[in-house]
């Protein structure tokens, strides 16, 4: 088994609050948590084109 690093802890956190989707611009800043995304499984990352989107899927979903 391998080290955990930040991006595990990161969806532990995430998990333990209750998060169920991820709405994120992939980069390459993002590529470890979006692998540790879907590694895990317990997450659903959910793409999109512009942050400003994120937000707004966010905010409309409470």
């Amino acid at each position: 088994m391998m080290p955990k690093n930040v991006s595990d802890y990161l969806v532990e956190m995430l998990v333990e609050a209750a998060v169920k989707d991820i709405y994120a611009i992939t980069s390459d800043s993002l590529n470890p948590v979006n692998d540790t995304v879907l590694r895990d499984g317990r997450l659903q990352w959910i793409p999109v084109r512009h942050e400003e989107t994120s937000h707004k899927i966010n905010i409309n979903q409470y």
